[in-house]
């Protein structure tokens, strides 16, 4: 699914009709991210995703692991 360029997420990610999502999730892991760094790690999060079979397995990869890197970071 395509979004507006401007918001602070990816502009693609999983969505089927509805029905199946993976929005909430990544808004999820997104909060545990910087503003100013979430751009950034969006459109890395797009170029994984589109690459290939296994780019929404690497996509979700990438931005859990960005967000557990933070996550960490506030904890402290």
């Amino acid at each position: 699914m395509r979004v507006p360029a401007d918001l602070n997420y990816p502009s693609q990610y999983h969505y089927r009709h509805k029905t199946e999502s993976d929005l909430k999730w990544i808004l999820a892991m997104l909060e545990f991210i910087p503003l100013d760094l979430q751009p950034a790690i969006c459109r890395e999060y797009e170029k994984l995703y589109g690459k290939d079979k296994d780019g929404r397995k690497n996509a979700n990869s990438y931005l859990k692991s960005r967000a557990a890197e933070y996550r960490a970071k506030n904890a402290i």
